[in-house]
């Protein structure tokens, strides 16, 4: 049986049941329970989550929505990009030294209409910011060697389709 980790924040968890129904019997997908959340708190955790799964021959791996959030209404993302970068470079090694194959998801777009609140506080992504993230994550991934897949190119056509309209605030 082929092992596949998933590494990643809630697009993972959505679409983790599935993907594990598409592979069928040959392929056994394992993630952590929880989000992954920003690439700091992956890089930092990844510690505790390697032991707790089979030796992956594959590591599916995304950080970046969480890093680009506007969290506080602030006019820079949560985590700089220089920051960003730097908390991937120093997760490649940790889950190349797995001897998997590493595939790299680009981070997907957000549909502008969910926009919406957190805690009462105004919070936002932005596919620009989103677009800048990925193309450095993306020239960082190729320097390594690291496949790509570009789910942002794939679904930034198709928003009004593919993002689900459950999401969506009623006010929008």
């Amino acid at each position: 049986m082929k092992e596949i980790l998933l590494i990643g924040d809630s697009i993972r968890m959505f679409c983790q049941k599935r993907l594990t129904e598409l592979l069928g019997d040959e392929y056994h997908v394992s993630a952590p329970g929880e989000n992954c959340r920003f690439a700091a708190y992956t890089r930092n955790s990844l510690r505790f989550w390697l032991n707790d799964f089979p030796k992956p021959g594959i590591i599916h791996w995304n950080n970046g929505l969480w890093d680009i959030a506007r969290v506080y209404g602030e006019d820079e993302c949560f985590t700089p990009l220089d920051e960003y970068i730097n908390n991937l470079r120093r997760t490649l090694p940790i889950l190349k030294a797995t001897g998997a194959k590493i595939i790299f998801a680009t981070t997907t777009p957000t549909d502008p209409r969910r926009a919406k609140p957190l805690s009462g506080i105004p919070s936002c992504h932005l596919n620009s910011d989103i677009e800048r993230y990925n193309s450095a994550a993306v020239e960082l991934m190729k320097e390594n060697g690291v496949m790509i897949n570009d789910l942002y190119s794939v679904v930034s056509p198709h928003i009004a389709e593919y993002i689900s309209e459950e999401l969506i605030p009623p006010n929008a």
